[in-house]
């Protein structure tokens, strides 16, 4: 009696295509990096400062769907303290919006009201390899960026124009 080796075959095949697939794919990764940074608006060159900004957390890339990030964003800054007091809402990542953009939304409790803050629109490259925001301030037609990593403007303007760029490829 002679015993085929397809079921065998296709066993094999099988495992060797899960395996290349799940070696591929970029499952849940921890994040913990702090990066110089640089924040500026294009309307006024002048007013760029330094400044740093420290992510730790989960970045989740499922199968489908949107990407997601849950855990900590802080700015260094007076007017960012309340990046490092409040909680971040979980971030997701629209592919169809914007060109992937996330929200920066903050909450915390005061006095027992809710009490909620907009830090603005966040990029990433990679796993937060670059990272793009773009200040909230509903009264400025110009608005502020902050992009890591920079060490000088040079630097943030053009990961600000490589990000800007993506969109129109």
């Amino acid at each position: 009696m002679r015993r085929s080796k397809k079921p065998l075959f296709s066993i094999v095949f099988a495992i060797v295509v899960l395996s290349i697939f799940l070696s591929a794919y970029n499952f849940p990764k921890t994040i913990d990096v702090t990066y110089s940074a640089v924040q500026f608006s294009e309307g006024d060159l002048s007013s760029a400062q330094e400044t740093s900004v420290q992510v730790e957390g989960t970045l989740s890339r499922p199968l489908f769907g949107e990407s997601s990030f849950r855990g900590k964003l802080s700015v260094e800054g007076d007017e960012y303290e309340y990046t490092k007091s409040y909680e971040l809402i979980d971030v997701v990542f629209h592919k169809e919006i914007r060109n992937g953009f996330g929200g920066l939304t903050y909450t915390s409790a005061i006095n027992g009201k809710p009490d909620l803050k907009l830090l603005g629109a966040l990029w990433i490259r990679g796993a937060f390899d670059q990272m793009k925001l773009q200040v909230n301030d509903p009264g400025s037609s110009d608005p502020d960026f902050i992009t890591a990593p920079a060490a000088n403007l040079e630097e943030a303007r053009k990961i600000k124009a490589d990000f800007d760029n993506d969109g129109k490829k």
